[in-house]
């Protein structure tokens, strides 16, 4: 060939490709793809449809969502209005002081609350005596957020297996 050759033929300089070489890379090549279309579908990292696992995950936020509604309640009944539509705010050093004789995930639910828009305060975490004088603030009416909370409720009561079965099973 010339040198102003434009040859996209690979150059194979004395060397032949192993063909269990070839296989390997094709077999492995297939199991990253076939891991990379798993991740993109829905079922990545949660558990299989109709199992104990599920079942138990749905309880669970049932329950997270019932303490989020507890503890907007108390942000309502304690806390003070902070506008006409009669939405309501406390600072967090008294609702620590009030609520954590109840639970001790206050932090943890007023995060969950803020990530539904159920509640708004300023920073990314709030920390005990650092931010005593930080307000939260309910973002609706009390009645409006109960009325969501429950409507998110059922919504996954509805979706519980009526006959879980153990994941080893499925």
């Amino acid at each position: 060939m010339s040198e102003n050759s434009t040859s996209t033929a690979p150059v194979r300089r004395g060397r032949k490709i192993d063909a269990s070489l070839t296989e390997k890379f094709n077999k492995q090549n297939c199991k990253l793809h076939s891991t990379a279309s798993l991740k993109r579908r829905n079922e990545y990292g949660k558990p299989k449809s109709g199992s104990l696992t599920e079942m138990r995950g749905q309880k669970a936020s049932i329950a997270v969502f019932q303490d989020v509604l507890q503890v907007c309640e108390q942000i309502d009944t304690d806390g003070e209005p902070y506008n006409d539509e009669g939405h309501k705010g406390i600072l967090f050093g008294n609702l620590f002081q009030i609520y954590t004789l109840i639970n001790d995930k206050l932090v943890g639910l007023l995060l969950r609350a803020r990530k539904h828009s159920y509640v708004d305060f300023e920073g990314e975490i709030l920390f005990q005596r650092y931010h005593d004088d930080t307000p939260i603030f309910l973002t609706d009416t009390i009645e409006n957020i109960r009325n969501d909370i429950r409507q998110k409720q059922n919504e996954i009561k509805k979706q519980i297996a009526d006959n879980p079965v153990a994941t080893t099973l499925l």
